[in-house]
Formats: structure tokens, C-alpha cells, sequence
């Protein structure tokens, strides 16, 4: 069981950089893992640090984002 905020932040780090993908940005505090032959980690969009866009609009841009580069959605 993980103890605290710290640990998982820590463990959640380490899983990031262990699936590194072939391409990569931040978006408003969203990380955006593009990888066109892998899934889920690899091809992901993770919440790293605080927004300000409204999450509906920022939705929008990321499945136009991953559309363009030819990823489909993925939900678990």
C-alpha cells in the first residue's frame, strides 16, 4: 500500500519514465505521451500540475491532438 502523496508522486514518476514515448508535450499542466505503435502509458495524457483551461476545452484539444497524429482513444 502506498504510505503518501509523496511516495505515489514518486512511483508515478518512475512509471512515466520507464515507457518513454517517441514524442511528448505539456499542455496546460496535462502531460501528453504520443506513441503511435504502443498504448495506454506509452500513448497517454496524464495530470502532472494545476490547469486554468476549462476541462471540457482541453479535452477538445487532446482528442484533436491525438486524432491528427492518428491515435484513437483509449478508456479504461
Amino acid at each position: 500500500m502506498i504510505s503518501s502523496e509523496a511516495e505515489a508522486r514518486r512511483i508515478e514518476e518512475l512509471l512515466l519514465n520507464a515507457t518513454q514515448p517517441a514524442q511528448q508535450l505539456q499542455y496546460d499542466g496535462w502531460l501528453l505521451r504520443l506513441a503511435p505503435n504502443d498504448v495506454k502509458r506509452a500513448s497517454s495524457i496524464n495530470p502532472i500540475y494545476g490547469s486554468s483551461l476549462p476541462v471540457d476545452d482541453k479535452i477538445a484539444h487532446c482528442e484533436n491532438l491525438y486524432a491528427a497524429h492518428g491515435l484513437p482513444p483509449y478508456t479504461a
